[in-house]
């Protein structure tokens, strides 16, 4: 088989097998909450800018989103606080409308990750190829 026939299917298993392994360890959602992570601190800078204020300040007005609301048991009232209320006021007051563009960002950024892996994954499939069928024809030659 030619050098370079070789080298194009050995360059295309391993490029096929390195996007198996992104999906089938689950890189793929680690990249949405890598990105998601990735994200929240931009935001908040760039809200707490927009607003002249710190984002010390920003925690600290988030930490007052505290909406309790009544429930009952068995006829006793008693006061509860509610966690998705309390856990959206806390991203509007900290983040704004900045976590949307942000988190795409980071996302896209994370995601053109893979094409830069798996072109040096090709590269270095095609350098190990032509080494190692040079290598043969080295020795077949010398021998």
């Amino acid at each position: 088989m030619k050098p370079f026939r070789l080298s194009v299917i050995t360059l295309l298993l391993a490029e096929t097998a390195v996007l198996a392994a992104f999906f089938w360890q689950g890189e793929s959602q680690q990249i949405v909450i890598r990105a998601h992570f990735a994200a929240l601190e931009p935001a908040l800078q760039a809200n707490a800018a927009s607003q002249n204020l710190l984002p010390s300040d920003l925690r600290r007005r988030a930490d007052g989103c505290v909406s309790p609301s009544e429930a009952g048991f068995f006829g006793i009232k008693r006061t509860e606080p509610d966690y998705e209320q309390q856990l959206e006021c806390q991203q509007q007051i900290l983040y704004g409308d900045f976590f949307g563009p942000t988190y795409s960002w980071q996302l896209v950024r994370y995601w053109l990750e893979l094409p830069y892996w798996m072109l040096l994954a090709g590269l270095a499939t095609l350098a190990a190829t032509y080494g190692t069928v040079f290598g043969v024809q080295l020795a077949r030659d010398k021998g």
